[in-house]
């Protein structure tokens, strides 16, 4: 879940996969199957009958675990597929779609989501393309696109922050200390600011 270019959908798959994986490790020590814990099994080997005992302590844990790991997450079971709806949304029914406009509050969502998935232009594109780019492609569809960009840039995690934090530490050292943070710009992220743009957004403080 760290490293660049990570996104909030990819994060969700993530959490989702350990959960799903959570399951199949407790499913398999129920069953007295410990081929994923290959130490237990080792042990399990040779002093069966004095650990047998133990097997329900060892699903209670995985049990206790289980639970407060849906409990960390719960808002990403909620909004998994409007995770979905960026990464593919070709993979998302009408219906899920109806569940997400009536949640956003935006009527006209649905009737752009019809209009994508109905386009074989742009599911020519999303296969060509990468996801990122793909959603700069349907900006005739404000509203979606418009809820694309705002997932995509979302912050998955602390990463960036603490690689500006460590760049840093390496660099505004004592021996160091006329360096400008250009490096450290370089090594958080390679993205170039629109300045004109974000200018052009705020309003002159004239003096009186």
């Amino acid at each position: 879940m760290q490293g660049r270019n990570k996104t909030v959908y990819e994060l969700c798959t993530a959490v989702r996969l350990f959960s799903d994986k959570l399951d199949v490790l407790e499913q398999s020590v129920r069953g007295s199957d410990y081929r994923f814990f290959p130490t237990v099994q080792k042990v399990m080997a040779m002093h069966a009958d004095a650990l047998l005992p133990c097997q329900s302590q060892f699903c209670d844990v995985l049990t206790e675990l289980k639970q407060n790991y849906t409990s960390r997450f719960h808002d990403f079971k909620d909004h998994s597929n409007m995770f979905l709806l960026v990464k593919n949304p070709f993979l998302i029914e009408v219906n899920a779609m109806k569940q997400i406009s009536d949640q956003l509050g935006l009527v006209q969502l649905q009737m752009e989501f019809v209009e994508l998935k109905s386009s074989d232009e742009l599911q020519r594109q999303f296969r060509i393309t990468d996801v990122v780019d793909f959603w700069k492609l349907v900006g005739h569809l404000p509203n979606i696109s418009r809820l694309a960009r705002r997932i995509i840039s979302m912050f998955p995690s602390t990463y960036r922050c603490e690689a500006a934090f460590s760049a840093l530490s390496k660099i505004k050292c004592r021996n160091r200390n006329r360096l400008s943070l250009q490096h450290t710009t370089e090594v958080v992220s390679s993205a170039e600011p629109d300045f004109k743009s974000l200018v052009r957004q705020k309003e002159c403080q004239k003096s009186h």
